[in-house]
C-alpha cells in the first residue's frame, strides 16, 4: 500500500549555517549514521552553468526511526557531533551553536533560521 511504502522510506534533511565558515556552509560535510548504514553529503553550490543546488542535505533512512549520529565537519575544520536525532525531520545546525531547529517535514523547511 502507499501508506506502507511511505513508512518504509523515512527521510532526514539538514541545513547547515556557518558562522566561522561561510554562512551557506558551502564545502562543509555531514555524515549520518542510522543502524549500520553511513551516508555522507557535502554542501555544494552550483552544479553546472546557470544552476544552483539545494543547499539542504537530504538522506534516506529506509525504515530507521532515528539518526543514531550526525557528524558535521565545517569548512573551517571544526567538527561537531549530535546523537539520537528523530527521523522524518528537517534539522538546522548552526556552527558553534548546535541544533537550533527540528521540524517535521512539510510547511516551510528552512524558515526561522537566524
Amino acid at each position: 500500500s502507499a501508506k506502507a511504502a511511505a513508512k518504509s522510506s523515512i527521510r532526514f534533511a539538514v541545513r547547515l549555517v556557518g558562522r566561522a565558515t561561510n554562512r551557506a556552509a558551502i564545502g562543509s560535510r555531514a555524515t549520518v549514521w542510522s543502524g549500520e548504514h553511513r551516508q555522507i553529503a557535502e554542501v555544494q553550490s552550483g552544479g553546472s552553468f546557470c544552476s544552483q543546488n539545494d543547499l539542504r542535505l537530504h538522506f534516506g533512512l529506509g525504515g530507521a526511526t532515528a539518526v543514531d549520529r550526525l557528524e558535521v565537519r565545517w569548512l573551517s575544520g571544526k567538527e561537531e557531533m549530535y546523537r539520537r536525532l528523530p527521523a522524518d525531520r528537517f534539522v538546522t545546525v548552526v556552527e558553534g551553536e548546535g541544533v537550533t531547529s527540528v521540524q517535521r517535514f512539510g510547511g516551510s523547511m528552512g524558515s526561522g533560521v537566524r
